[in-house]
């Protein structure tokens, strides 16, 4: 199993334990080393080694770790880390909405951009054996090039950590909250929710901070643009969405 969506709170902590403990085969994927931190401390709690993926950016300016220094960086500070291995490199060709304007690199271009990442790991001393895809559950699977070279999983096959959704206000709910989980760049981040939370319509606003904006999606992920106090937001915090549900 491949949990696609990293913890990025303590709360989070027991839940992904208890999951490394029922699926010893568990691959979580990651882009920062807050969540080496954290699964660190999971993993401790299960007994349990877990195999972790660096996230890489491929273009769809969603989450990710930019290749070269960085991924190098992120790596060598996850195998320090006690109860972690890494196993290699996901890179996330899955369909984003609305539209980010740009569509990032294709199947085949994530696949040679992760390769050559994982190449240069390899050649810098570090173990990392495998290069992951991840495609929407209704994309069109890979060429059988890609196939027999990646291990392919399908949004379907993927879990979110469970614990991103952290308040609702109950009944027919106006507001949630949920986590912040990843922080690419200055002017935006990431939260744990996309379209297959069933929060994501053309009306989802976000109510707190003021200065976030939803502008993009895919199944498991949102990006927020970012401006104002909400440049502030880090790892772990949590972003108010409102009018999320669909009027008729």
């Amino acid at each position: 199993m491949v949990l696609r969506t990293p913890l990025s709170a303590e709360p989070e902590i027991p839940l992904v334990a208890a999951l490394a403990k029922a699926v010893p085969q568990l691959t979580v994927v990651i882009d920062h080393f807050r969540h080496c931190e954290l699964l660190s401390r999971a993993a401790e709690s299960a007994g349990r080694i877990i195999s972790v993926l660096i996230l890489v950016e491929t273009g769809r300016q969603l989450m990710g770790v930019c290749p070269g220094p960085d991924c190098e960086s992120l790596s060598r500070a996850l195998v320090r880390q006690p109860g972690l291995r890494l196993r290699g490199l996901f890179a996330d060709v899955e369909r984003v909405e609305p539209g980010v304007g740009v569509e990032g690199l294709s199947a085949v271009q994530a696949a040679e951009l992760a390769w050559h990442c994982l190449r240069t790991l390899r050649q810098r001393g570090l173990a990392a054996e495998d290069v992951v895809l991840g495609v929407g559950a209704d994309d069109e699977l890979p060429a059988e090039s890609l196939t027999n070279t990646c291990t392919v999983v399908r949004a379907a096959d993927c879990r979110g950590a469970g614990a991103n959704l952290v308040a609702s206000s109950g009944g027919d709910a106006t507001a949630v909250g949920v986590r912040v989980i990843s922080r690419p760049a200055l002017e935006y981040c990431v939260i744990g929710a996309g379209a297959r939370s069933g929060l994501l319509t053309s009306e989802t606003r976000v109510l707190a901070p003021s200065g976030a904006i939803i502008d993009a999606w895919n199944a498991h992920h949102s990006r927020l643009r970012l401006a104002g106090a909400a440049v502030d937001l880090r790892i772990g915090d949590v972003v108010t969405l409102g009018n999320f549900r669909k009027h008729t």
